[in-house]
């Protein structure tokens, strides 16, 4: 069976190429956001890699393409430039920790809640707390001790060491008034 990757996609004419340069033309799009690009049967019945290239009774090749796919491409050519590679390390250190961290101690795994404002006022919630977090590690010798008391959001405590002199709590407690 030929791959996908073996028919050119020609952006100019939004027509698919096979092997044999015949043109695959666009259909429609799904529900999920690909767009169908359908070869003409009566070409596919004479063409002689027919056997190797579809299975379908009705001798029509069918390729999906996603909506965003030439976006995605365009980040793959981005990705591959030179110093890319150290920027998506530096990456890795910073933002996917941060994605880590709000899923493995800000109960972002899974939710309870229904509705996307209420989902939205916890991811508020939690990204103040991370950004708390932040500014207490920068600012050095001040601890924070944060609750949170929020109806459906679990304490979140956010605390930092203090090297000179062991532990120095300066709490700060914020509730909300619904």
């Amino acid at each position: 069976m030929l791959s996908p990757r073996e028919f050119v996609y020609d952006e100019y004419y939004d027509v698919y190429l096979c092997p044999e340069n015949h043109p695959l033309s666009y259909s429609t799009t799904t529900r999920d956001g690909y767009r169908e690009y359908k070869s003409n049967p009566a070409v596919c019945q004479s063409c002689p890699l027919l056997s190797v290239c579809t299975q379908s009774k009705t001798h029509q090749k069918v390729i999906t393409r996603h909506l965003w796919k030439d976006d995605l491409e365009a980040c793959e050519d981005i990705r591959h430039q030179r110093g890319m590679k150290e920027r998506y390390q530096k990456r890795k250190e910073t933002i996917e920790r941060l994605f880590g961290t709000a899923k493995e101690y800000h109960n972002l795994r899974y939710t309870r809640l229904r509705g996307k404002s209420n989902m939205e006022a916890t991811l508020g919630l939690t990204l103040a707390c991370l950004n708390m977090k932040k500014y207490s590690k920068i600012m050095a010798g001040i601890v924070f001790l944060v609750c949170l008391k929020v109806a459906k959001v679990s304490p979140i405590i956010i605390m930092k060491v203090n090297e000179k002199t062991n532990w120095r709590f300066r709490p700060v407690c914020l509730q909300s008034e619904s």
